[in-house]
């Protein structure tokens, strides 16, 4: 702590902490001498960033897929699609003789002997 001329009184204090991602708040006072400073520190992945490193990366408003992003980053598919980017329709009955287009839709192909 120093004080100068005309300015404001400084504080320094340097913590090394290992933070992850989390809804609570972690509140940090220290105090030295008459003075005394408080701060609340929280810690939020960026949009479309999960995980305790926020490593995980989850968004669904790219490409053609159907899916959300649940709390953790994983991939939570629509109904009727399946896949590892919830881009593979799902049919009921598994179109014979065609294939599905999009969920519940079949394409059929034409056999002609």
């Amino acid at each position: 702590m120093r004080h100068e001329p005309n300015k404001a009184i400084m504080f320094r204090s340097e913590n090394f902490l290992q933070l992850s991602p989390s809804n609570d708040i972690l509140k940090i006072t220290e105090e030295k001498g008459d003075t005394k400073i408080e701060y609340d520190i929280k810690v939020e992945c960026g949009k479309n960033y999960y995980g305790s490193e926020c490593a995980i990366f989850c968004n669904p408003s790219i490409g053609s897929f159907h899916f959300k992003c649940s709390p953790d980053g994983r991939r939570l598919c629509e109904d009727g699609w399946s896949g590892k980017n919830c881009d593979d329709p799902i049919c009921a009955n598994g179109c014979i003789n065609g294939y599905c287009v999009s969920p519940g839709i079949c394409k059929y192909v034409l056999l002609l002997n």
